[in-house]
């Protein structure tokens, strides 16, 4: 706000100065009066409770401008020194902003009471969630070799699961990484920095998962172990797409073949990527064969499916590239091919013109893509365990059919002579783009089309593929032998998911239930009462009403939501329009929701964290680091839960900085304020609402035991008038009372 003209900023301090000094210009006395006016039927002298009021509305404009500009910064994964130019591309629109507020270090202030404020938040969501669950990783910094452990906290808010971040923690600073040092970041994240108090983390904490690495999952020294020690109903879960890539693995160190592929792609992948004149030719050759240009991945290290599935469509589709480049680098009288590298292409030249070489390499895509299918089914944030049973199934099924094809196995369409066991492949392309060709082909004439023959270049390269019989009878034993291995592997893996409790954990797929069946279900819930007694018991949960109101939800699922599909929709709805009917079957279903089956939401972060600790920015602090990722993680998933929750997280951040020792101790003066400050409370927390990010907390609504809802609900088939009436009078009026309470709920 200009005050007077020629001033651009005024601070509350300047202005209380000059009424001490009594020389306050007539123009903000009007100012303030009139402003004050505006708000009250009768305008009220100036005092200093005015002038406190509209001098903080105006700072707090202006803050708002500046978070808002570093809120949009981190969600674009920009650096802090991006946070000068921002401001500057805004000032010339015409916006106002604070002076002094404009550089780098200002930024990371923003960045920094942006994080606190959404920490505040978790800490929330933390203090009403009825049970939670924890996933983690660690892995090493690319260039600075810091370990580091990520800590995330799955919750389940009104009926939608939630993968939270918690904490980017620096190894280092617990003394290393075993399994002692890694179970203290993993509680010190909950205890130290969100303030979970020791009975609620001991008590409510169900699952953890993590890779099958040593420190995490050893017998008798890792970390799920001990944690596992003091609580015995905690599930310790292998993560199912680690699972998956060993069991794979497992499967293909039977045949050398795709260990040498292996290592051939790693080889061509730094091959190209350590020599832009080698990657400028092989572009070049590309566009000549009317090839796209899709860069070469790096198979090494622990990759998903997806990932590998993508590096063999590569290979399959660059081979004739490659073939051209390797000739022409042989033939290249320069410097720049050394004669290991000569030897090196000879070598892969031999083994690219083998027909069982290529058929190798197919019958490896096919396998991938039915594994990488599974993989991305398993990588989702809420999936169930009947989605993993269900994908395993079917993968194993159309293994078999892989098995038991008699189609033969080669990438490319090629013109075979059998006397001579060799076959031929042509690779015909022109200068013109697909898609050029493709609009050439339709819509021009013939005559049009004659014309244009005579502007277009073909090219022909023909390849002679050697071995043919011999390469068709050892793919065929490959697969004989490889496609049995990989199911066995499976189920070896996968082993431990046909546990008692893992298996109950199916009741909370809805899509499974049988509605004619009056007991089914109950045992499922009997198991995970009896395994989590001592979680449910912080929630005053008897079993006895869980059964019955099993029953009553399977009688509304049966009226109102008969046909329904979606799987986590439905809790959705039910937990906005019945939590308070179906209190202890929905802790049940909260319990089997909020298990974790697979951490590839850590590994996600580890990406998060490699974009952020790029080559310019390998000194950003851990706390940097940590605070983006609070923000860049969490900010998105709270916003799909609330829509406004951006808006209210960088008003809460600009509270949060005005009532800091930032400013009350000087203009430009930065302190560090911890979240911790901001006790939240839980009676203030349940008022709250309007806010669509916070969890319900069952334990509130639940009544006493002998408070019964509802009464045993027996049924066949699907509720009618005609059935309700000729069952006993309890369940008569146990069925009336739920379709009572749910009248006026539409889909």
């Amino acid at each position: 706000m200009k005050y007077v003209d020629g001033v651009t900023y005024a601070h509350k301090g300047n202005v209380e100065k000059h009424i001490r000094s009594g020389s306050l210009h007539q123009w903000a006395k009007d100012k303030f009066s009139k402003m004050e006016s505006d708000t009250q039927s009768q305008p009220k002298p100036l005092n200093q409770t005015t002038l406190t009021r509209c001098v903080t509305e105006s700072v707090k404009k202006n803050y708002t401008r500046l978070f808002n500009t570093a809120f949009s910064l981190v969600m674009a994964e920009k650096s802090f020194a991006d946070f000068p130019f921002a401001i500057k591309m805004q000032k010339r629109n015409g916006l106002e902003f604070l002076p002094g507020k404009d550089d780098e270090h200002s930024c990371s202030i923003f960045v920094h009471f942006l994080a606190e404020a959404l920490r505040s938040d978790i800490k929330s969501i933390l203090l009403l969630s009825n049970f939670f669950a924890g996933e983690m990783d660690g892995s090493e910094a690319r260039k600075t070799k810091d370990e580091k452990e990520l800590v995330y906290c799955k919750v389940v808010i009104r009926g939608q699961p939630v993968e939270l971040f918690l904490k980017c923690q620096k190894m280092a600073d617990f003394g290393g990484v075993d399994a002692a040092c890694t179970k203290q970041a993993f509680d010190g994240a909950f205890l130290q920095d969100y303030g979970v108090s020791d009975e609620r983390y001991q008590n409510l904490l169900i699952a953890v998962c993590a890779d099958g690495a040593g420190v995490n999952m050893g017998r008798i020294s890792g970390a799920c172990t001990e944690m596992k020690s003091s609580r015995p109903w905690l599930l310790v879960i292998h993560c199912v797409n680690h699972r998956l890539e060993l069991a794979i693995g497992d499967a293909f160190l039977s045949d050398v073949s795709f260990k040498s592929l292996d290592e051939m792609m790693t080889s061509i992948y730094y091959l190209f990527r350590n020599s832009g004149k080698n990657k400028r030719l092989i572009i070049r050759l590309a566009q000549r064969l009317s090839v796209t240009w899709v860069s070469f991945v790096n198979p090494k290290g622990t990759r998903f499916q997806a990932h590998r599935y993508h590096g063999i469509r590569v290979m399959i589709v660059k081979h004739p590239s490659l073939l051209l480049f390797a000739e022409n680098m042989i033939e290249a009288n320069n410097k720049t091919c050394k004669p290991e590298l000569k030897a090196q292409l000879r070598g892969y030249i031999n083994k690219w013109l083998m027909y069982g070489y290529l058929g190798a390499l197919e019958l490896y895509r096919r396998v991938l893509r039915l594994t990488s299918h599974l993989s991305l089914i398993m990588q989702g944030q809420d999936i169930l365990i009947t989605d993993v049973l269900d994908g395993l199934e079917e993968c194993k099924q159309e293994l078999s059919q892989l098995a038991a094809s008699k189609e033969p196995l080669f990438p490319f369409s090629t013109q075979v002579d059998d006397s001579a066991d060799h076959a031929t492949l042509t690779v015909t392309a022109t200068n013109l783009p697909a898609t050029t060709q493709f609009k050439e082909r339709v819509k021009l004439t013939e005559r049009q089309k004659k014309g244009a023959d005579k502007n277009i270049t073909k090219v022909r390269e023909t390849f002679e593929l050697k071995k043919v019989t011999e390469g068709k009878q050892k793919v065929q034993k490959i697969k004989t032998d490889l496609i049995p291995a990989i199911a066995s592997c499976l189920d070896k893996r996968y082993q431990s998911l046909q546990e008692p409790v893992i298996q109950a954990i199916r009741i909370a797929d809805h899509s499974t239930w049988q509605l004619e069946d009056p007991i089914w279900g109950k045992a499922w819930v009997r198991t995970l009462a009896e395994h989590f007694s001592v979680p449910l018991s912080q929630h005053n949960f008897s079993l006895d009403l869980a059964l019955k109101e099993l029953n009553g939800l399977k009688a509304l699922k049966a009226t109102k939501f008969k046909g329904y599909k979606g799987r986590m929709s439905f809790w959705e709805k039910i937990f906005e329009s019945f939590y308070d009917k179906f209190p202890h079957f929905l802790l049940i279903i909260e319990l089997c929701l909020c298990v974790i089956l697979s951490s590839s939401t850590v590994e996600r972060g580890f990406s998060t964290v490699k974009r952020h600790l790029c080559d310019s920015r390998l000194s950003l602090a851990n706390d940097s680091l940590d605070d983006l990722l609070c923000v860049r993680i969490n900010a998105p998933l709270l916003q799909k839960l609330d829509p406004s929750y951006e808006i209210k997280l960088v008003n809460k951040a600009v509270e949060l900085y005005m009532n800091s020792s930032t400013l009350k101790r000087g203009r430009y003066r930065n302190t560090v304020t911890r979240y911790s400050e901001v006790e939240p409370e839980v009676a203030s927390l349940q008022q709250k609402s309007s806010d669509l990010f916070l969890p319900i907390s069952l334990a509130v609504s639940i009544p006493e035991p002998e408070n019964e809802l509802l009464g045993d609900v027996k049924f066949v088939g699907n509720i009618s008038s005609s059935d309700s009436e000729s069952q006993d009078e309890s369940d008569s009026d146990s069925q009336s009372e739920v379709e009572e309470e749910s009248e006026g709920f539409t889909l």
